[in-house]
């Protein structure tokens, strides 16, 4: 159910693009897509939408990986927050279920966060992608944010370095380039050397 929503909500943001950076309008847009038994909102759409293309994620790719192509896996939380997280079956973005508070925190934040991510585009934060509301026949509204796993392929690192390359030969977890050689320094007067 989730699934077909998101892939008709990714399918808004391919049939309208964003043409520019996102407006102040596109920040606080809501679309709400009725479908049989539940509705999806999608938050601030035209806003994500131009994120993820900026940074480089195409509108297909992350519609075949949060639409109906595979079940999602999902984790157990022991949080105090009692979020529930998922993992889309390809691995490659987390969902995780946010308090409407969070999210109200999240969107008045959203327009600095992207400007941030655009000044700084190797920033350590969290790649955000979305925020949705999940309705379920009349019950209560739940929402959800979807992130870019930093997990994203599982193997990458055993597959980029043969494991003789994980650590260098003289222990210090730092590899010189050929011909150079490490340098001891002294210490200033009156500190005892190092063993």
């Amino acid at each position: 159910m989730m699934q077909a929503g998101l892939w008709a909500a990714t399918q808004v943001s391919m049939d309208h693009p964003p043409t520019g950076p996102p407006t102040e309008e596109d920040f606080s847009e809501v679309l709400t897509q009725v479908h049989e038994g539940f509705e999806l909102g999608t938050l601030a759409g035209p806003a994500f939408a131009w994120l993820r293309h900026s940074l480089g994620l195409a509108e297909e790719d992350y519609q075949a990986a949060l639409g109906p192509g595979g079940p999602y896996l999902q984790f157990l939380s022991t949080s105090k927050s009692k979020a529930s997280f998922f993992l889309s079956h390809d691995q490659r973005f987390f969902l995780k279920t946010q308090r409407r508070r969070e999210v109200r925190a999240l969107l008045a934040h959203l327009p600095r966060y992207v400007q941030h991510l655009q000044r700084y585009p190797h920033s350590l934060l969290a790649r955000l992608l979305g925020v949705h509301s999940l309705r379920v026949a009349r019950g209560k509204k739940e929402f959800f944010i979807i992130m870019l796993s930093v997990f994203y392929p599982a193997g990458r690192i055993s597959e980029r370095a043969p494991a003789e390359l994980a650590a260098p030969p003289d222990g210090t977890g730092h590899r010189l380039p050929p011909g150079a050689q490490r340098a001891r320094l002294q210490p200033p007067d009156g500190l005892p050397a190092s063993p």
